[in-house]
């Protein structure tokens, strides 16, 4: 049984598309099996002259059609005043036995200037669903990209989800802020002034695969790069799903962990 845990959270030919000016060094990876319905892949961009950006890329790829895939989300808590409970990837990775698990979602306190203390009540921006149990519902605005999967894991992505969508038949759900990439267009401009490292999240043309990916690297144009990456990668539809600077990419062993 493979368990992709999100913390609310084709051969890879990545031909990044880039301004003709710039000659950064683009170096990818093949997809790797990790675990059954679950590949890795790396990328680097390497800048050659100044004003090019460095970026370090991992990406992994969840094939929804395998049966043992099961998507699970942070959950609602019981007995507190708030949706949730504060707590880091890897504290979530260990607590719930999971293969993979990846930062994602927006909360309450992720403006910082640093995240409450693990175990703290918290409350997350629109709509999170959990086995079927809503945690949060789609009431604010400006987050707005959801991701919902039934229970046989059949995709939705809702790149707006104004009025709310319905939910009838959904299991797992999460939400971004906006779109990155709808139909496999790029639809988010460039912000140079944004420089943290961040997650997003994304379906196939056929909606046989959930990317998820982590860039880190604080260099100019991340969102635009990021756009463009998820674009490569096979990616037809992305939002990015975290808003701290956590996402930084960290292998352990055969798991794959953002702290």
């Amino acid at each position: 049984m493979s368990y992709v845990l999100m913390k609310s959270t084709v051969h890879l030919t990545l031909l990044l598309v880039c301004a003709s000016a710039q000659a950064a060094t683009i170096a990818v990876s093949p997809w790797t099996p990790i675990f059954k319905g679950i590949d890795l892949a790396s990328g680097q961009q390497t800048p050659t002259v100044a004003g090019e950006v460095r970026l370090q890329v991992l990406c992994m790829r969840v094939d929804l059609t395998d049966p043992d895939i099961v998507l699970f989300t942070t959950p609602h808590c019981t007995n507190c005043a708030l949706e949730t409970l504060a707590e880091n990837t890897s504290h979530f990775f260990e607590q719930y036995g999971a293969q993979v698990a990846v930062n994602g979602g927006f909360y309450a306190s992720s403006s910082g200037p640093s995240d409450t203390p693990l175990g703290t009540p918290d409350d997350l921006y629109d709509l999170a669903i959990c086995t079927g149990a809503v945690v949060s519902t789609a009431h604010t605005a400006g987050y707005l990209a959801t991701l919902l999967f039934t229970t046989n894991n059949q995709a939705f992505y809702v790149p707006t989800n104004s009025p709310a969508t319905n939910t009838t038949g959904i299991y797992t759900a999460i939400t971004g802020n906006k779109a990155l990439l709808v139909n496999g267009v790029n639809v988010r401009p460039s912000t140079p002034n944004d420089l943290d490292p961040r997650t997003a999240f994304g379906l196939s043309q056929d909606r046989r695969y959930l990317y998820l990916m982590v860039i880190d690297g604080r260099d100019n144009a991340w969102i635009g790069w990021r756009a463009r990456w998820r674009r490569s990668s096979g990616t037809a539809r992305a939002s990015p799903c975290n808003s701290r600077p956590t996402s930084a990419p960290r292998p352990t062993g055969r798991t794959f962990q953002v702290p």
